[in-house]
């Protein structure tokens, strides 16, 4: 596992962020930035979160459906 700077993680968790969005799947997102599925997740999750309580629930269009 590499360290990196807060700014690096902060490019990767955006990175995940776009591909996703654009329809990439977990797999293919953790594959491509050598992390688990599951830091994919939590991470995209997050900042679709943190987007919505600070823009609120119009945002949603940009962002994947949640998985139930």
């Amino acid at each position: 596992m590499s360290i990196r700077t807060p700014r690096e993680n902060d490019e990767l968790i955006l990175g995940m962020v776009k591909l996703r969005a654009a329809g990439s799947t977990l797999l293919r997102i953790a594959e491509k930035h050598g992390v688990a599925t599951s830091r994919v997740s939590k991470s995209t999750n997050d900042v679709m979160d943190q987007d919505i309580a600070h823009s609120g629930p119009h945002v949603t269009v940009h962002y994947w459906e949640r998985k139930k």
